[in-house]
């Protein structure tokens, strides 16, 4: 039997459940042309089948997930006949688009639908975790029954214990995960991640090497193990885990400007004539303002700003000059004429500085990158917080996430009413701040 017809056959599965579902996703993700083949599929079925034929939108639905698709699947989840399988990931759907109040719901009627209570509390747990409520969610699993708590309980305690700091104590409730599920994806990766952090590479390795050497394709151990074999200038071992990331997801942007950067360490060549430009540049960029021949005003400004030589003007922009008392637009077009004839402009080392702390911030916070680029602004903050953030010269969501509590706590003024309220800002977009 072709791929094709085996994934038709194993859709139609009755009762279409958990375990069913589980067979469609080992044999979607049995290898990049089988996911291709299954994402085809899906597509074929969306415009041929008939959702309101009894258990086709649930069929849909679920693959839709599989694909991670779930904007998609939304509605054929909701159109789909009532009963477990429907509520339970009609509640994660809505979580993963954070749209809480309604995972609450969902979750609540898969109770009802004959979801075991201990899993319904986790789901409403980790529901919580997303939110950035860890104290609701810990109270909902201390809730528990300990003869009811799954391998899926102790990794919901474990997310807390981590959001708390408590490392130590959150890596033994992963490790008492795997004792009850020895092959359980996110108990592998949070141990795997929890290493690296640690410094502990070779530990990190087995890990991660464990969880994406079988089993469905797992971008973020994926991604983390290609960060520790690109330190260890395995650039080939590092381009194959971006390489299968790509394969799957191509549109993947943290996985494409990683292999950007895994291709330029590994090409990197360092010669004298590099060198020499690399000295040329420098020297360059320290030549004084007074040696370039520039207008009274112009000079006398600079002078009044700290801005001393061409290195310096490449460090400020055009606002700033312009906001500076007596600074006008003839100085301002005299000072880019300058730069323009040295093949310079305002504000270059800025962009450059930025763009590198953008790739660095991919690398080493977890979340979308459409998301981690986005303005802070976008958080809607108190003034005080904001404030803070400014003083920090925190633009971007991304750069918040990098930073530690510790950090923030620094600043003047910033107290904990002001961190509680980022932390619940980033959660709600699926964000934590860095641990220190």
């Amino acid at each position: 039997m072709d791929f094709t017809g085996k994934v038709q056959t194993l859709l139609q599965q009755e009762p279409f459940d958990e375990t069913a579902l589980q067979h469609v996703r080992h044999a979607a993700f049995a290898s990049d042309k089988a996911m291709q083949d299954f994402d085809s599929l899906v597509n074929q079925r969306m415009q041929n089948s008939d959702a309101k034929q009894p258990g086709e939108a649930l069929r849909i639905g679920l693959s839709l997930c599989v694909l991670s698709r779930f904007e998609e699947a939304l509605p054929y989840l909701e159109k789909a006949q009532d009963g477990r399988e429907k509520f339970l990931y009609l509640g994660r759907v809505q979580r993963i688009l954070r749209n809480y109040t309604a995972a609450k719901h969902a979750f609540d009627k898969a109770g009802k639908a004959g979801l075991a209570p201990a899993a319904v509390s986790v789901e409403q747990a980790r529901t919580q975790i997303a939110a950035g409520e860890f104290d609701a969610a810990d109270k909902i699993l201390q809730g528990v029954a300990p003869a009811d708590r799954s391998a899926d309980w102790h990794v919901a305690q474990a997310k807390v214990l981590e959001a708390r700091g408590q490392r130590r104590d959150a890596i033994r409730t992963y490790e008492q995960a795997l004792d009850l599920d020895h092959t359980h994806p996110e108990a592998i990766f949070r141990l795997g991640y929890l290493a690296d952090l640690e410094g502990d590479d070779e530990q990190a390795i087995d890990y991660y090497e464990s969880l994406v050497g079988t089993g469905p394709v797992h971008v973020h151990a994926l991604l983390n193990l290609a960060v520790i074999y690109e330190d260890r200038d395995q650039y080939d071992k590092a381009e194959d885990c971006i390489d299968k990331v790509l394969a799957i997801w191509p549109a993947h942007e943290r996985a494409r400007l990683f292999l950007k950067d895994i291709l330029a360490s590994r090409d990197m060549v360092i010669d004298e004539d590099v060198e020499r430009f690399r000295e040329k540049r420098s020297a360059l960029f320290d030549v004084a303002i007074t040696d370039f021949e520039l207008s009274v005003r112009a000079r006398n400004c600079l002078q009044s700003m700290g801005i001393n030589t061409l290195g310096d003007l490449l460090r400020i922009n055009e606002e700033q000059l312009l906001a500076y008392k007596n600074f006008g637009e003839t100085s301002l077009d005299e000072i880019k004429q300058l730069l323009t004839s040295k093949g310079l402009r305002l504000g270059q080392s800025l962009e450059e500085e930025r763009k590198a702390r953008q790739l660095e911030i991919l690398k080493q916070v977890q979340g979308d990158p459409a998301i981690l680029v986005k303005p802070v602004a976008e958080l809607q903050l108190s003034v005080r917080a904001r404030k803070a953030l400014q003083r920090l010269n925190i633009q971007t969501i991304g750069e918040l996430a990098a930073r530690t509590e510790s950090e923030l706590l620094g600043v003047k003024n910033f107290g904990q009413t002001s961190l509680n309220e980022i932390r619940q800002r980033l959660g709600e977009y699926g964000l934590t701040l860095r641990k220190a």
